[in-house]
């Protein structure tokens, strides 16, 4: 089960639209880190995200990825403005 860490958000990947959003985490870098943290004006956790209502689209990028199998994978990644 993913939440979304930023306050007053509730989108969770077990009920409504939120099973449907992907979910982002943290920077491990701890000045990123720190920064992001500010940005959301949450309390660090250690399996906090951020769903990707809180990213302008064009910050997030779908690489695809074939796997053998020929299914398709997707990777995200994000960056903060």
């Amino acid at each position: 089960n993913k939440k979304c860490g930023v306050p007053e958000c509730n989108n969770n990947s077990i009920n409504g639209s939120g099973c449907l959003k992907e979910y982002f985490d943290l920077p491990a870098e701890p000045q990123s880190r720190a920064r992001w943290l500010k940005i959301i004006l949450a309390e660090d956790e250690d399996h906090l995200k951020i769903c990707e209502d809180h990213f302008r689209v064009r910050f997030i990028l779908k690489l695809k990825k074939l796997q053998s199998s020929c299914s398709q994978k997707f990777t995200f990644t994000c960056r903060i403005a």
